[in-house]
């Protein structure tokens, strides 16, 4: 309670610039994975769905509740993700003050609180693992530091950590971030032992995982060959995802859900493979020389080590991640953001610049907050995000698909033909375009054709069963009723408990 009445205004700083950012949102729809997820999940109000995996109750306990606390309606499930930003930005505050003033970590908390590049794990309800993992370790992270010989306080550590693995297997990054913790600012605290649970509860999650790439791989190619799930060499993925995320930190300017816009040229990328290697190479100085009892240059090597340490989960040549994704970098943007502050605070208290300082850091932050208010504007329904994203990027495959449905629900059949093909142009193998374009050729009448995309369809994705079921209704109404059975058993074969395919089924059989 002390340390609240301390820091009450702190508290009330970050409370109001993440009210000010994000309670805007609440009242905006699902989107994307929320529907498969959420809104179509009818085990999600269900408590044996919640204990199916036990790698992943806390998470699904979450939605459990939620659910049958409030019904499927998007603002519960968003203030949830709004709260745990909340908890990231206050963990970043005591953090950076700890190890470098109070004053850099409230800066660089307000940081957390109002950049853009946050928006993808909080505003949209899918994306809030990201928030809820990091701010379970930042807060194992906290209660480890202060630990020492308080049992309870190292218990609490654990058990948070174990709780942030329920939300991400990307949690497994703690034990690489305690080790370097450990090696290069808090050298003195004698026992090494007290990493073992750590990394034997990462050991675990990561043999688990491990087992469940091929599965993932396997759905990746049926649903975003040519995007996510496409192996790439590792020289020039890490230099490409790291440079990306620096400018979109630095630059918020491009932030979208699809990053397809990653056709670089020659010269690109070797700008990025160099700004990859300096930051490399400076990470790797400073550790040195906290490693050798330089304070000051320790914390600033631990905190640019934070970045790549957050990332490397999805920097892993598997082919089971997209080079770069926002979501991925809200661990470890933090990194960067305390790094900021740092120099933020450090001009603004030289002698005749702290009016010019702190005029910096206000309208830096009033920025960001406007930024990410357009931003949050782009998430307030599937329409209005797929149409940003047209903007941002407008070689994306999936977003042409997107864009094929929007079109298609607004009865313009034209422009949801030219999206769809556009999607498989891009994608010669993307089964979902093509069955949304023999939909609409479908709707137009256009039977044959249907038939011929369906059928390409079926090819890249044997288990699209909404393709044997369209297959089945033009066939019944061509009048081949023994085709047209054939076509729903097969899709029946794949959802057995689909009742109007069963249905389907019983009525050509008794016309037969």
């Amino acid at each position: 309670m002390d340390w609240i009445k301390q820091n009450k205004w702190r508290l009330g700083l970050l409370a109001g610039l993440v009210g000010i950012a994000y309670l805007g949102t609440l009242d905006n729809a699902f989107v994307s994975d929320d529907i498969y997820g959420i809104v179509n999940n009818p085990e999600i109000v269900k408590f044996d769905w919640v204990v199916k995996n036990p790698t992943i109750v806390l998470n699904r306990l979450i939605y459990f509740i939620i659910a049958n606390g409030f019904g499927i309606v998007p603002w519960p499930f968003r203030l949830v993700n709004i709260l745990v930003h909340l908890m990231t930005a206050v963990g970043v505050m005591i953090l950076g003050g700890w190890l470098i003033n109070r004053t850099v970590g409230t800066v660089a908390a307000v940081l957390v609180a109002v950049h853009p590049i946050m928006i993808e794990s909080v505003t949209w309800i899918s994306g809030g693992g990201y928030s809820w993992y990091t701010a379970l370790l930042i807060w194992s992270l906290i209660f480890y530091i202060k630990a020492k010989d308080s049992w309870w306080k190292y218990g609490t550590s654990i058990l948070l950590f174990l709780g942030a693995l329920q939300y991400s297997e990307k949690a497994v990054i703690l034990p690489g971030i305690l080790l370097v913790y450990r090696l290069v600012i808090e050298k003195k605290r004698g026992r090494w032992g007290d990493l073992v649970p750590y990394i034997g509860l990462s050991g675990l999650w990561l043999a688990i995982n491990l087992l469940k790439v091929g599965a993932r791989l396997s759905y990746l190619e049926a649903e975003f060959t040519g995007g996510g799930g496409s192996k790439i060499n590792p020289l020039i993925q890490i230099p490409v995802a790291i440079a990306n995320y620096l400018s979109l930190i630095f630059w918020p300017d491009k932030l979208t859900l699809y990053h397809s816009e990653l056709n670089i040229t020659q010269e690109i990328f070797w700008l990025m493979a160099g700004i990859t290697i300096i930051y490399f190479l400076v990470s790797a100085g400073l550790l040195w020389l906290g490693f050798k009892g330089k304070a000051k240059f320790g914390i600033a090597g631990f905190f640019l080590a934070w970045l790549v340490i957050g990332l490397s989960p999805t920097l892993l040549p598997l082919g089971v991640a997209w080079i770069v994704a926002e979501r991925y970098v809200y661990f470890g943007a933090i990194g960067v953001f305390v790094l900021t502050a740092w120099g933020l605070v450090s001009f603004s208290q030289r002698p005749k610049q702290t009016e010019a300082g702190w005029a910096v850091i206000t309208l830096l932050v009033c920025l960001l907050i406007i930024r990410t208010l357009v931003r949050n504007s782009n998430w307030q329904n599937q329409d209005v995000l797929w149409l940003s994203a047209e903007r941002t990027s407008p070689t994306s495959p999936q977003n042409h698909n997107n864009l094929g449905d929007l079109y298609g629900r607004r009865g313009d059949l034209k422009q949801a033909e030219w999206h769809f093909m556009q999607a498989i142009s891009l994608n010669q193998n993307y089964a979902d375009a093509m069955h949304n374009l023999a939909n609409t050729y479908f709707q137009e009448g256009k039977l044959d054709e249907a038939i011929e995309w369906y059928t390409k369809a079926l090819k890249f994705k044997p288990s699209l069963w909404q393709s044997h079921q369209q297959l089945g209704s033009i066939y019944y109404q061509k009048g081949d009723k023994q085709t047209a059975l054939a076509e729903f058993k097969k899709a029946l074969g794949i959802v057995p408990e689909d009742q109007k395919l069963i249905e389907a089924v019983k009525r050509v059989e008794q016309e037969l």
